[in-house]
């Protein structure tokens, strides 16, 4: 079946940035979505902020110094799974919907961050065919497609982002070399992670 194999595949790609370890991740309908909860917040936020961008039009300028703030929450609870994990020490404790939370914060500010470079990815028309395939997706899959779609298209998103902050290239160069960026990379952690 079609949607079997997407889903196969975008879990696969998606390993290359998620540990996509099982008690942190959401489940819908008894499957374990491609993305731990606070990856999926992270790449979620940073997508919707993009669309945002894009929908909004007009002149873009480089976002104030707020974007920080958005980063503290995931530190702090970034810091206590850590704290509750290696030495059981959690100063409160650790939720999957706390993950999704800090994580949509940290990813809209970091989209605010690189606002100007996100605008020229991200145009209404693009904007708008991501948009009408998530909505596809959720109309004829289930949200579970939705969401791991909708994921994935934000952690490309994020690539192709810092392949246009690192390279002068048109937008649509980063695109394209978006999806190998991050193929090379779920390759090479399965790679890692299977042989030891």
């Amino acid at each position: 079946m079609p949607v079997k194999g997407l889903l196969a595949a975008i879990f696969w790609l998606d390993a290359a940035v998620c540990d996509q370890e099982a008690a942190h991740s959401f489940y819908v309908a008894g499957e374990q979505l491609p993305l731990c909860a606070r990856s999926l917040g992270f790449f979620l936020g940073f997508l919707l902020a993009g669309l945002a961008i894009a929908a909004r039009g007009g002149p873009v300028r480089a976002g104030s110094m707020l974007w920080f703030a958005g980063l503290a929450p995931m530190a702090v609870d970034g810091g206590n799974s850590f704290l509750g994990e290696t030495v059981g020490l959690a100063l409160y404790p650790e939720t999957n919907l706390l993950r999704l939370v800090t994580g949509l914060l940290c990813g809209w500010s970091l989209a605010k961050l690189t606002q100007p470079t996100l605008a020229r990815l991200l145009n209404p028309h693009l904007a708008l065919v991501i948009v009408a395939g998530c909505a596809l997706a959720l109309l004829l899959a289930a949200p579970y497609v939705f969401l791991a779609l909708a994921g994935t298209l934000g952690v490309l998103a994020v690539v192709a982002t810092a392949v246009l902050l690192a390279r002068p290239l048109q937008a649509s160069q980063a695109w394209l070399l978006t999806l190998p960026v991050v193929a090379v990379m779920a390759l090479v952690r399965h790679t890692l992670y299977v042989s030891s």
